[in-house]
């Protein structure tokens, strides 16, 4: 009966380690798992952030586009046109006087 409750000892030690390591091996596990969560916390965070600053990117340039448009349409008017001949050309109708103040 001696060599019996030897050999149980000897059992119940070996499930305490495998036990043990298994407890190790969950506890590892955990802890990989929460570090990746974090990870991927910040950088969906950070993504976030990203996406926010392109969208005003956008809207800015959605902006600038409507802008150039209303130019555009603008440049192709008869005021402009006048406007730049004026301007850049110094032409003037025929009817028209321009007095120039003396220096």
């Amino acid at each position: 009966m001696l060599v019996k409750k030897r050999k149980r000892k000897k059992k119940a030690r070996g499930n305490g380690v495998s036990i043990l390591l298994i407890c190790f091996v969950v506890i590892a596990l955990c802890g990989s798992i929460t570090y990746k969560a974090r990870h991927l916390k910040k950088q969906s965070d950070e993504y976030a952030k990203k996406e926010a600053e392109l969208e005003k990117q956008i809207q800015r340039e959605e902006e600038r586009s409507e802008t150039l448009e209303q130019q555009e349409e603008y440049m192709q008017t008869k005021k402009y046109i006048e406007e730049e001949a004026r301007e850049k050309l110094g032409l003037v109708y025929p009817e028209e006087v321009i007095v120039k103040p003396e220096e």
